[in-house]
Parts: C-alpha cells; sequence; structure tokens
C-alpha cells in the first residue's frame, strides 16, 4: 500500500522543485490531461485545478482526484486552453 495520496507527491514535488516560468505545473498538467498549457499561464491554471478539485469535492461529497479535476476544469470551466 502507498503510504501517501498522489495528489499530495504532485504538490509537495512541484513545492520543492518551483520553477520560475511555471515549466513544472505545465508538465504535471500535460501528464494528467495530455492538453498544453502556455508556460505564462501554467501557474495559475494549476492553481485553479486544485481549487476546481476541493470544489468538486464538496458538491459531490467525495475526493474526485487530481486528473478528474484537471481534465474537467480544462474541458469545461476554462476550454480555451
Amino acid at each position: 500500500m502507498i503510504p501517501f495520496r498522489l495528489e499530495h507527491v504532485i504538490e509537495q514535488t512541484l513545492r520543492l522543485k518551483r520553477s520560475i516560468n511555471g515549466s513544472l505545473e505545465r508538465k504535471a498538467i500535460k501528464d494528467l490531461t495530455g492538453m498544453k498549457i502556455p508556460e505564462s499561464q501554467a501557474r495559475d491554471v494549476w492553481s485553479s485545478i486544485q481549487l476546481h478539485k476541493w470544489y468538486l469535492g464538496e458538491r459531490l461529497n467525495r475526493d474526485v482526484g487530481l486528473r478528474t479535476a484537471a481534465i474537467d476544469y480544462l474541458e469545461n470551466i476554462a476550454p480555451q486552453f
């Protein structure tokens, strides 16, 4: 059994290796959704995805997962990407 939740591990990795231009967030978004986000917007989109994950979890009364939240956010909330 894995001792940490995947979302926690991803977030801690991004915090420890935060880059100036958002390239780590861009890679995380690409890995989760297959969508390429401009580096200039990746950090803001990543924050929005995390907030969206929380809102979905509260609304559905369960953890929806980071991948589900990312895909839902980029397809339904911010489809311009």
